[in-house]
């Protein structure tokens, strides 16, 4: 018994669609991200957000604002989960896959969801482990740092 699959057309749109926002992220990062974190790695006392110098929350935006955000892009394999753990099969009812995919019923089903479950709770987890690690951590001393550096 295998799961619906997508029609080669409904592949091919979303194919197209999950490519146009990779070639975006790509562009954004390459002529934006990436000289934004070199800029900040030389002087990081420059950057403020809301009246808040980010140098001071370095160790917050690491430990803690990286799990978050893998974490909300995960967030939507919840519900997935839990509609396999409710249905007892892997992929659930009515759920499309791109290649011939065998359903699969009892243990590998409830294994199958729950990691879909438990992966973004576990990312949540980290990300509030990692605000408490961050407060014990010292912050960047800004004293040392160049003013003159910082040109509007």
């Amino acid at each position: 018994m295998y799961a619906e699959e997508y029609t080669k057309r409904e592949k091919l749109i979303r194919l197209g669609l999950i490519g146009a926002i990779g070639a975006a992220v790509v562009f954004f990062s390459e002529y934006w991200l990436f000289p934004l974190i070199e800029d900040f790695a030389v002087k990081p006392h420059c950057y403020q957000v809301f009246d808040i110098q980010i140098g001071k929350y370095i160790w917050y935006l690491i430990l803690c604002g990286i799990p978050l955000s893998v974490f909300l892009l995960t967030l939507p394999l919840i519900p997935f989960g839990v509609r396999g753990l409710q249905d007892g099969q892997y992929p659930p009812k009515g759920t499309k896959v791109y290649r011939k995919t065998a359903i699969r019923f009892g243990a590998m089903a409830t294994l199958q969801s729950s990691v879909q479950i438990l992966m973004p709770l576990l990312l949540f987890c980290l990300s509030v482990w990692g605000y408490f690690q961050a407060a014990a951590l010292s912050p960047v001393d800004l004293c040392h740092l160049d003013p003159a550096l910082c040109q509007p």
